[in-house]
């Protein structure tokens, strides 16, 4: 099993950014000019990463994204990018990392949420997966692959429960995979059956 260790938000920067190397505050504040070319050049980086990765060159790609987002913090697609290349490198703290300064960047956006929830996931932490998948439903929540994720992760957690009976029932207005719509079928049977013998205890 692969362990997760997590940092705090400092930390995240340090590690996914200069691999660990500390350095002192920036004391010269760019002006307006320099500042869009900075974030022209982010962008022309985290084009340059995309191209990288279409060419199976990952370490080119993360390489390109991390100087992209060293220039403009702001690009969420780049810290998305980034994180998803961690992932399929297994490098599951800096993923998360990149995850979260991804959905910060843009609050709106449910996918770095969700892929966060992957990460933790693919390590065996379901509460902690589970949590992300709701925290990405609440970004947006007809976000079928999360509640796909919520689904999953609740029945390894084994939970039965209003709000994850709420979260099949609309995956399932979504859903158009037959074989999905058979899953969600047994979990709404599993859920409901868990919620009544919740009840039936409670009521002795």
């Amino acid at each position: 099993m692969h362990v997760l260790k997590l940092m705090g938000p400092a930390m995240i920067g340090a590690a996914v950014l200069l691999g660990g190397c500390a350095t002192g505050p920036d004391v010269t504040m760019p002006g307006p000019e320099q500042i869009q070319q900075r974030k022209a050049e982010a962008v022309a980086l985290m084009g340059k990463g995309g191209r990288l990765a279409e060419r199976g060159d990952t370490e080119g790609a993360i390489e390109a994204y991390q100087q992209a987002v060293v220039l403009d913090r702001s690009l969420g697609a780049a810290w998305n990018n980034l994180g998803e290349l961690m992932l399929r490198e297994e490098r599951y703290a800096d993923a998360v990392g990149a995850f979260t300064a991804a959905a910060d960047a843009d609050p709106a956006d449910p996918r770095p949420v969700y892929n966060a929830a992957l990460a933790y996931q693919r390590i065996g932490w379901a509460a902690d997966a589970y949590d992300q998948y709701t925290r990405a439903l609440e970004r947006d929540e007809n976000f079928l692959p999360a509640l796909r994720g919520a689904v999953r992760s609740g029945e390894m957690l084994s939970k039965a429960d209003p709000v994850l009976a709420e979260q099949v029932r609309r995956a399932m207005l979504l859903e158009t995979d037959a074989t999905w719509r058979s899953y969600l079928e047994r979990q709404r049977f599993r859920i409901e059956a868990g919620m009544d013998a919740t009840l039936r205890d409670a009521n002795g």
